[in-house]
């Protein structure tokens, strides 16, 4: 379940359960819970993956587990993906499910990388930078790699732009091999 590569099966689950939910946000936050637990236990995860365990089995096993803690629509949903063995699946399926939401409440994540820890203040004014950029909310999601010496990188919807001291150096170095 770690591949989280979104195929065209995984669009197509995500758009179904993202169409029919009432409440995306928190159809959302059940989707990453049941992830969770079925990641945080590996016997679970042997069961619901082994082709030689009855699907009767694996469902009951499922509903037992996840009944009290998510609503029907997504233990149904759940359900569907292990009878269909697309539960292997559900990693990109939330993450296109996610994509789907940002997009539906206007935000965007985007990944800033720095050589550095960054200040709050720094940080406030980045984001407020992107958000007029990209018109959206911006979600942001923080990392550090020290090899890019200085300057940020941005990631965002598969696109890079990297304004570090490191990707002028590459450019530098490819101008004067020219």
């Amino acid at each position: 379940m770690e591949n989280n590569i979104i195929t065209s099966i995984s669009k197509k689950y995500a758009s179904a359960l993202f169409d029919s939910s009432d409440n995306k946000r928190e159809t959302f936050e059940q989707l990453k819970s049941v992830c969770e637990t079925i990641k945080s236990s590996s016997d679970l995860n042997n069961i619901i993956s082994n082709p030689s365990v009855q699907m009767s089995k694996k469902i009951e096993i499922l509903e037992s587990i996840l009944k009290e803690k998510i609503d029907s629509k997504v233990l149904n949903f759940i359900k569907i993906l292990t009878e269909k063995s697309r539960i292997s699946e559900l990693g990109s399926i939330i993450e296109e499910y996610k994509n789907q939401l940002n997009k539906s409440e206007n935000k965007k994540e985007v990944e800033i990388i720095s050589a550095t820890e960054i200040q709050d203040s720094l940080k406030q004014e980045i984001i407020k930078r992107l958000q007029s950029k990209f018109e959206s909310d911006i979600i942001p999601v923080w990392n550090i790699d020290k090899d890019l010496i200085a300057g940020l990188e941005f990631r965002y919807d598969g696109n890079i732009i990297d304004t570090s001291v490191r990707a002028k150096l590459k450019d530098l170095g490819k101008k004067l091999l020219r």
